[in-house]
């Protein structure tokens, strides 16, 4: 049986769950968006480097032309990836599994690389 004794810590057992409990979306959400990024990064890596080997050596030759998205990273247990590559840059669009601060549509984040850098990295939602 609790006295009042233990009332005090019940009190505050009880907020800090509560209070964890209304934060853990909010930090998937974040968790989420950067997971994709990161995710997003390697994939923007893996692209330029195609982008530099030479054609012989089944590279790109200075072109994203040709490049393809790995099947292990279409999807992946952070999100789904799909890629538009054109000739000087190479764009990456993911979508996470939890859902934006909307509450309707999932996490979003789109990258875009050229040759040598990423040139922007937009997060939606």
């Amino acid at each position: 049986m609790i006295g009042m004794n233990n009332s005090p810590i019940m009190v505050v057992f009880v907020i800090a769950a509560i209070i964890s409990c209304s934060t853990t979306p909010q930090l998937l959400d974040v968790d989420n968006r950067d997971q994709i990024i990161k995710e997003l990064n390697i994939i923007a890596d893996n692209a330029r480097e195609y982008y530099k080997k030479p054609v012989r050596l089944g590279g790109g030759g200075n072109t994203f032309f040709g490049w393809t998205l790995h099947p292990s990273f279409s999807a992946t247990r952070y999100g789904r990836y799909r890629t538009i590559v054109s000739g000087q840059n190479i764009t990456v669009i993911g979508t996470g599994i939890t859902l934006g601060y909307d509450g309707i549509n999932f996490v979003k984040v789109v990258l875009i690389s050229g040759p040598n850098t990423i040139t922007s990295i937009t997060i939606d939602n």
